[in-house]
């Protein structure tokens, strides 16, 4: 396991930013790939009007609690 205590803040702020660029980076690539197959098929060649269940509260929580967690870890684990 990696030694959170060595690392710096630069290194804990890198891996948050990575993480979230990473990540819509790849939501935004599926999306455009689940668009550009839904457009080949046979429709009506329109998005519509589909409503999904979810909130924002989800997203959020995905992007931003790994490099929340991994910071209040790096900070509980770097008290003397």
């Amino acid at each position: 396991m990696l030694d959170l205590r060595r690392w710096s803040f630069a290194s804990v702020a890198l891996a948050s930013v990575l993480w979230v660029v990473l990540n819509v980076a790849l939501i935004a690539a599926a999306i455009y790939i689940w668009f550009r197959w839904e457009t080949r098929g046979a429709g009506s060649g329109g998005i519509g009007a589909v409503s999904y269940g979810f909130g924002l509260v989800f997203p959020v929580l995905y992007l931003f609690g790994p490099p929340i967690l991994l910071t209040v870890i790096w900070f509980i684990v770097r008290r003397p």
